[in-house]
């Protein structure tokens, strides 16, 4: 009996153990101090429409409790510090550290997108109705796609900003020709407006804004996905 008591304390206490490490993971260490921070600098940037924005931002609502999951993607996390501005590199340093903490998605599959695109492509929700701070109308979150990807047309109903961190990439939106979009530069994609990004030799880390009164909903790929146009 006294060997059956210590064994089942001992799975007890193992048990606490696991159940804490899970918290830490769930709401990790500063992740609302991040937050506050990252709304302070896209407060500073000063753009009219994002501060529009920034008016659905929640505040005073508990952590949500969320699970760590990674995608493959996130190979190139390491390399993303050195491709970001000064400007925003201490931004971008405090995401890389954060980064292994955040419950990574992927809303495409094979064999509606490549296998390469799949393996290049992530993205990880911190506002919303997923994330780890509730909101109803807004989602904020990061956007990371590997070297040489082609995001392929795609639109949505909500109304959309990009602000890019790390890495270069060309945008291309509408009838608009393709430009390729420095670190800290606002993207603004209109309601069920068509939009697609290619990278070249380097990641890219980029900041989503979504805007809705529905924020439950998917982008629909809109044309080729395997090559620009």
């Amino acid at each position: 009996m006294l060997a059956l008591g210590a064994l089942g304390a001992g799975r007890a206490m193992a048990q606490g153990r696991q159940r804490r490490a899970m918290a830490v993971a769930a709401h990790p260490v500063g992740i609302d101090r991040m937050l506050s921070e990252v709304r302070h600098w896209l407060t500073e940037l000063g753009e009219p429409l994002l501060l529009e924005f920034l008016k659905d931002w929640p505040g005073g609502a508990p952590l949500r409790e969320i699970h760590s999951s990674p995608v493959p993607v996130m190979r190139y996390v390491p390399m993303l510090s050195a491709l970001a501005p000064d400007s925003i590199a201490p931004l971008v340093r405090c995401i890389v550290e954060q980064a292994s903490h955040f419950e990574w998605r992927r809303s495409y599959q094979p064999p509606a997108v490549s296998t390469h695109f799949a393996e290049n492509y992530g993205w990880t929700e911190w506002l919303g109705l997923k994330g780890p701070i509730p909101s109803e109308q807004l989602a904020v979150g990061l956007l990371l796609l590997g070297p040489d990807v082609y995001y392929p047309w795609h639109r949505h109903e909500a109304e959309e900003l990009y602000i890019p961190l790390a890495g270069r990439a060309a945008w291309k939106h509408a009838d608009a020709p393709w430009r390729e979009q420095s670190p800290g530069t606002v993207i603004h994609h209109k309601s069920f407006e068509r939009h697609a990004m290619q990278t070249k030799g380097e990641p890219m880390l980029a900041l989503y804004l979504w805007r809705s009164t529905d924020l439950n909903q998917r982008s629909q790929l809109d044309g080729e996905t395997d090559v620009s146009s």
